[in-house]
């Protein structure tokens, strides 16, 4: 993710994307990463605003999922229709 972070204290999640607080782990940053690297730019792009909606989505309905596993799952949710990946589904 590019742009300016935001510091942000005492919450679960790591830093602001267009002020939505999103989890800023290891782990998220290498679904980014897989997910960057094996996606067109359409498909990685609508896996990001995904997983912004996802956070927005569960705010308003006052869920408390675990960001990390949040961000993991919408980020990496497409990953079989790359072609990298199309294989694997059985």
């Amino acid at each position: 993710m590019s742009g300016e972070q935001e510091e942000l204290k005492g919450t679960d999640y790591g830093y602001g994307v267009g002020g939505i607080t999103v989890s800023d782990s290891a782990l998220v940053h290498e679904a980014i990463e897989l997910a960057r690297t094996s996606s067109s730019p359409f498909l990685f792009n609508h896996v990001m605003r995904s997983w912004l909606f996802c956070v927005l989505a569960a705010e308003e309905l006052k869920a408390k999922p675990d960001p990390e596993l949040l961000a993991v799952a919408a980020v990496l949710h497409d990953l079989g229709l790359t072609e990298r990946h199309a294989d694997r589904i059985d």
